[in-house]
Formats: structure tokens, C-alpha cells, sequence
């Protein structure tokens, strides 16, 4: 079941080719007002300086500490616009779910960009209000773990004699809400498709319904989660080794390491709509199969009665 869905969203992926380029270009428009403001801040600092040309490689620390001590208005502001511009991010992320799974889920070809619009509208509300839910759930639930975590590691921390035990202790304590987090964004995963299949107005309604089709299902559902966050993992590795083994000290390798970090956002945004589809597919197939196995068992005809 699962390796049929991630091949029915390949399938759907291909299908829906052609929302790549507007996804990439929304994104591309984000990264590069983020940039420029980043640069603006750095270039009121530092003037013409190079010493922020290390950022290019890596964090780093000493830059962050000069540039308070240097420019001390300019860092509150900066973290100001990234967290507004994160959170446009988020909402121009919800506002185009709605529109990926609808074109997922029904194969729109590329003279139906009017259709992806008015889905992108249609469930934005939805999907934004699913957004808000999530988040307390996450968030309260955090919490929960968090107390729940202090009270039990509190008696083996005091009895610890060495900071290995304590380090296992925040690991676990850490591998607890990452799992909880990724469970519940499993489930809203699956609530969007429920409300775009469903056409369900209530964000409650679908998320519990979702919740219940992912404990119904968890085997399944788990197993292709799994394998959709390895590979955004994979693609988030490769990314990494190759953004850190360049030496960018020239334009001609800046030109090009630009160039494929754009192409891994672009592969990232086609992993997200694959997932997308294999999701939607999986869903689709299991809420099937369920109903029939809910269906009443048709009686055998009576053939002592026909002679």
C-alpha cells in the first residue's frame, strides 16, 4: 500500500509539472526580499568591509556579537522583518495548499491555473484556522511533555554521576516532542486532504477525523511519513555538504552556487507536492477500503428453495 502511493504520487507529480514554476518563482520572491534586507543591514554595519563574507560559509558567532556592538538598532529590526517575513511565509505556504492538493487530487492540467487560484482561496480560511489549531495543540502539548519529562528525569538527575545520563535524559525528552510534532503534522497533513476531498467546512471536524485515520491506519500512515521525511532529509544532507565543501571567494562560484541552491528549492518544492499526492493517494485508498470493510455482509441466496 505504501509503495503504491509513493508511485501513484510520482505519477501525480508529473501530472501536476506544471505548478513547479509559480511555486519556485513565490518562494524565490521571498528568499530574495529576505536577502536583500539581510544585505541592507549587513552593508549599514560593516560599510565595505568583507568580514561578514564569512556568513557565506556557515554561522558565525562573532559577526552577530559586532554587529550588536557596532550597530546596536540595526539587530532588533532585522529579527523583526524575519519574523514578519516568516510569517508571511507560513501564510503564503497555507494559502497555496489548498490549491497543490486539489490539483493533486484531480490531475488539473495546465489551462486550469484559474482553477488552482480559486482552490488556493476556496480553502485558505480552512486551512489557516487548521494552522491555528495545530499549533496550540503542539504547543500545549509541548508543555505537557516538557513537566512530564522534569518530573521524571528530576530524581535521576540527582542521583547522576556523570553528564552522560543527562544528556540521554534531554535526548530523550527532545525525541518525545519532535515525535509528537511530527505525528501532529501528520495528522494535519491528512486533515488538509480530508477537507479538500470532503469539502469539510469544520477544521475540528477534519482534524479529528484525520486523528482517527491515523491511529485507524498508523502502520501505513507511519511507514510512508518515514519514508517522506528521509527523503526531504536526504535532499536537506546533500544540500548541506555541498553548500559547506564550496571555497566562494569569486563571482563566477557564487553565480554558480546560487544557481544550485535554487535547484535544490525547486526539488524541495517537488518532494512537498510529492508528498502531497502519496498522502492524498493513501488516503484515498484506505478511506475505501475501510468503507467497504464497514459495509454489511450481503446474505448468501437460499438454494435449497430452488429445485
Amino acid at each position: 500500500m505504501v509503495f503504491l502511493s509513493l508511485a501513484r504520487g510520482i505519477r501525480r507529480t508529473v501530472a501536476c509539472r506544471h505548478l513547479l514554476p509559480p511555486l519556485f518563482l513565490c518562494n524565490l520572491a521571498f528568499s530574495v526580499s529576505l536577502a536583500l534586507t539581510f544585505h541592507y543591514t549587513l552593508s549599514s554595519a560593516f560599510g565595505d568591509s568583507r568580514a561578514s563574507l564569512s556568513l557565506l560559509t556557515g554561522f558565525d558567532a562573532t559577526i552577530v556579537t559586532d554587529l550588536r556592538r557596532m550597530h546596536p538598532t540595526a539587530l532588533p529590526g532585522f529579527l523583526q522583518i524575519v519574523g514578519a517575513a516568516s510569517l508571511f511565509y507560513v501564510v503564503l505556504n497555507t494559502f497555496l495548499a489548498g490549491g497543490v492538493i486539489s490539483a493533486v487530487q484531480s490531475g488539473a492540467d495546465r489551462s486550469e491555473r484559474y482553477a488552482f487560484l480559486v482552490s488556493c482561496a476556496r480553502f485558505f480560511g480552512r486551512f489557516f484556522r487548521l494552522f491555528l489549531l495545530t499549533g496550540s495543540i503542539a504547543a500545549i502539548l509541548t508543555a505537557l511533555l516538557l513537566v512530564l519529562a522534569g518530573l521524571l528525569m528530576a530524581p535521576l538527575y540527582r542521583a547522576a554521576t556523570s553528564e552522560t545520563t543527562i544528556l540521554l535524559g534531554g535526548a530523550l525528552a527532545g525525541g518525545m516532542i519532535l515525535g509528537s510534532i511530527f505525528l501532529l503534522v501528520m495528522i494535519a497533513d491528512y486533515a488538509k486532504i480530508g477537507i479538500v476531498l470532503c469539502d469539510s467546512p469544520s477544521t475540528t471536524r477534519a482534524f479529528a477525523v484525520s486523528f482517527r485515520f491515523v491511529l485507524r491506519n498508523l502502520g501505513s500512515t507511519l511507514g510512508l511519513q518515514t519514508i517522506l521525511l528521509l527523503t526531504t532529509l536526504l535532499l536537506a544532507t546533500v544540500h548541506a555538504l555541498f553548500w559547506t565543501s564550496q571555497q566562494m571567494d569569486s563571482a563566477p562560484v557564487l553565480i554558480m552556487v546560487f544557481l544550485l541552491h535554487q535547484l535544490f528549492i525547486l526539488l524541495r518544492i517537488a518532494i512537498r507536492v510529492f508528498s502531497l499526492g502519496s498522502e492524498s493517494t493513501l488516503y484515498e485508498t484506505l478511506q475505501r477500503v475501510n468503507s467497504w470493510e464497514s459495509l454489511p455482509a450481503t446474505p448468501a441466496p437460499d438454494r435449497s428453495s430452488s429445485t
